[in-house]
């Protein structure tokens, strides 16, 4: 019965919760690498994320998973900031790394997923880690390849899991490279309550006259059957026996067996660049003629101008349209795309954010970036949302919450900033026009014809995976918040392309950048009506420099900001303006 009673408590917390928009950190004092995010439901509402924690570069490396409230914080149960510890059943610490994390059903707690070994070289197997609903280790499985074909299996990635809706069950996709100097896609689906095999199996894209090179990067189960079997599709990038460029490569797995569907595998490229697809998600859009997939990915990957890439495919893998986007507020630099997911929006129509990295950003060395367009693809004004902490800053996953009281996008990635570490898990939650409070920049993304169909070829399957268990313990780790807000001016989670705001003019802040030492700021900007605001000024790390009350005047005011005893430091500030009718946030330079 209180079981009944604690799901109820749990589900109304989650109904209850509000928007709120903010850029936090979490980690520890050492170097945070990759990271995995998703929002939760069954749980009270808030934001999952899990990284691997390189404990000052010596040999092992531990699991970090973070669970949030929808205001980014970690204040009190069952919300948790955690250090994992893993080790083999003789007691060996394992080094951890590629790790997943997902919400598990019925409101019982999470899973994280990734890849161990124990310091020899060669990466030996998955663990699956099992947490209650307060971040406390249940239990912890393993899963190791058995190399029938070849004489050995050394894993490269756990690149993806994805849960089969409404069911226990768990995909988890990566690669692994062989004795062969092969590089092969692997799969396992599992049950997460006992963790055990449902089916495993390792595919190879059948070549001739290549090593074989194939990557897997994310998985998800289909809605669709058209060939009349449930399906799981599988995207990534390999070698095309037809040329020696790298191609993307989508497949499709019997979902019950595990079994190559025909016809087999798609490859999409050119025979002179190299791309690879990122990450999928369902389409439902029928824009096109047809709903299908959403797959994002990186076109021209191996140069210095690679590029985001949006594809929508038919349910079988076919080409229904392809751009590429190169970041229109810094051209001619790498982007590279990690995650895409579809958005229906309160216009009833459907719109895609694609999330990742432009490196040299406009903001600092590298920046998190979100591309985001409409269900053909088209860029949509200022759909270009570039963040960064003051260093590099890369994305790798994106969520949202839509047609709930915390409605926005969630954006998850790695600060190099320093802000707790030598590195930091770095959560933004913004509104759908990219809105924040700090630390960001927009444009107007341009997309450009992309890459189609270019081959299909054979898939076969071969050997498994074995099951077993490990050891784990934990410790709790820190978080600073970068900015908060309720509610932000100009803010929108209902159109695709904001309307003009009708009130407050752009703020700026001048001279900036700001010479070191200098005494004196001027803030500049234009209200409707008189007003009182209080204007601060805080670095990345959240202290305080300035804080004093200002009148404004309707129509242009010029504030003078005496900055005489601040002693700032060469770095990446925050002016915050706030008051009744004024919502403004300038990021601010000193050099």
């Amino acid at each position: 019965m209180k079981k009944y009673v604690l799901l109820f408590s749990l589900a109304i917390a989650g109904l209850c919760a509000k928007a709120q928009y903010f850029q936090h950190l979490y980690g520890s004092t050492d170097l945070q690498q990759t990271i995995s995010g998703v929002n939760t439901f069954i749980q009270p509402q808030g934001h999952l994320m899990a990284s691997e924690n390189n404990i000052s570069f010596s040999a092992a490396s531990n699991l970090i998973v973070t669970y949030t409230d929808v205001n980014g914080d970690i204040l009190s149960a069952p919300n948790f900031n955690n250090e994992y510890t893993i080790s083999d059943l003789s007691g060996t610490v394992l080094d951890i790394t590629s790790v997943n994390v997902f919400e598990l059903e019925n409101g019982s707690g999470f899973g994280a997923v990734g890849l161990f070994n124990n310091g020899t070289g060669a990466v030996q197997g998955i663990f699956y880690l099992q947490l209650d609903p307060t971040g406390n280790p249940t239990n912890i499985f393993s899963y190791t390849p058995v190399p029938l074909t070849v004489a050995w299996y050394n894993l490269i990635s756990v690149s993806a899991v994805a849960k089969s809706p409404g069911t226990d069950d768990l995909y988890i996709t990566g690669s692994t490279e062989t004795s062969l100097s092969q590089n092969f896609i692997y799969a396992l689906k599992i049950n997460t309550v006992g963790g055990n095999i449902l089916w495993s199996g390792f595919y190879d894209v059948i070549q001739v006259g290549f090593p074989q090179k194939e990557y897997s990067n994310d998985i998800i189960e289909s809605p669709y059957m058209p060939t009349g079997q449930p399906e799981v599709v599988i995207v990534g990038g390999g070698y095309d026996y037809n040329s020696t460029s790298n191609d993307a490569i989508f497949f499709r797995l019997n979902a019950n067996s595990g079994a190559p569907i025909f016809p087999w595998a798609f490859f999409y490229g050119t025979a002179a660049t190299n791309e690879q697809f990122t990450s999928i998600d369902i389409a439902n859009s029928p824009a096109g003629g047809t709903n299908g997939f959403i797959i994002g990915g990186v076109a021209n990957m191996s140069s210095s101008n690679a590029d985001f890439w949006l594809m929508k495919s038919d349910p079988a893998g076919g080409t229904v349209w392809s751009s590429t986007y190169d970041y229109t507020g810094n051209p001619g630099n790498a982007n590279i795309c990690q995650d895409v997911k579809e958005r229906f929006n309160t216009l009833s129509q459907y719109e895609y954010y694609a999330c990742g990295t432009t490196y040299n950003g406009t903001i600092g060395g590298a920046d998190l970036l979100v591309i985001k367009t409409d269900d053909l693809g088209n860029g949509v004004p200022n759909g270009e949302f570039a963040y960064n902490t003051g260093n590099d800053d890369l994305g790798f996953s994106l969520d949202q919450y839509n047609g709930t009281p915390a409605d926005g996008l969630s954006i998850f990635g790695i600060s190099y900033s320093g802000g707790i570490g030598l590195s930091d898990e770095y959560l933004i939650k913004s509104y759908f026009n990219g809105l924040s409070g700090c630390n960001e920049t927009f444009s107007t993304p341009s997309p450009q014809p992309g890459p189609g169909l270019y081959s299909e070829t054979g898939l076969k399957s071969f050997d498994f995976f074995t099951f077993n268990h490990l050891m784990v313990s934990s410790a709790s780790l820190t978080d600073v918040t970068l900015c908060y807000n309720t509610s932000i001016t100009g803010g929108d989670n209902s159109r695709m392309a904001p309307a003009e705001p009708k009130g407050d003019k752009e703020a700026i802040v001048s001279p900036n950048p700001m010479q070191q030492g200098s005494a004196v700021a001027v803030v500049e900007l234009e209200t409707e009506a008189p007003a009182v605001v209080q204007i601060t000024i805080y670095d990345m790390l959240g202290k305080q420099y300035y804080n004093a009350e200002h009148e404004l005047i309707k129509g242009k005011n010029q504030l003078p900001i005496s900055l005489s005893n601040t002693n700032m430091a060469a770095g990446m500030y925050t002016v915050k303006i706030s008051g009744t009718t004024v919502s403004k946030n300038i990021l601010l330079m000193v050099k």
